[in-house]
């Protein structure tokens, strides 16, 4: 499914067009295969991209990485305190851990 969403975008002239297939296409992709828990994970995006918005940059590439990694962590925590049901998004938040440090580092350069 995710190839064929994909084969859309070369097809798409407008930039606008694009980048709104793209944001829309993957938030239904990653819906249809992780379900609602993945909301944990756009909270998580969200999060860090307001704290790089309002803090300077300095302050912000730090608060940002630890936004990321305690929500991660929670994460974590829960899912040994209560045995998870159905699909887990912590694959997910460890990725987006990882991409957000590398968001606010180049950030920072």
């Amino acid at each position: 499914m995710t190839i064929l969403a994909s084969l859309v975008v070369s097809y798409l002239r407008n930039p606008l067009a694009r980048k709104l297939y793209s944001t829309f296409a993957g938030l239904f992709i990653t819906f249809y295969f992780n379900g609602a828990k993945n909301f944990i994970a756009l909270a998580q995006w969200i999060g860090a991209f307001i704290i790089l918005k309002i803090f300077p940059v300095r302050i912000g590439m730090y608060l940002a990485t630890g936004f990321g990694v305690f929500i991660l962590l929670m994460r974590q925590i829960w899912e040994f305190e209560h045995d998870g049901e159905g699909p887990n998004v912590k694959i997910n938040l460890m990725i987006n851990a990882i991409k957000i440090h590398m968001v606010a580092t180049q950030l920072y350069d």
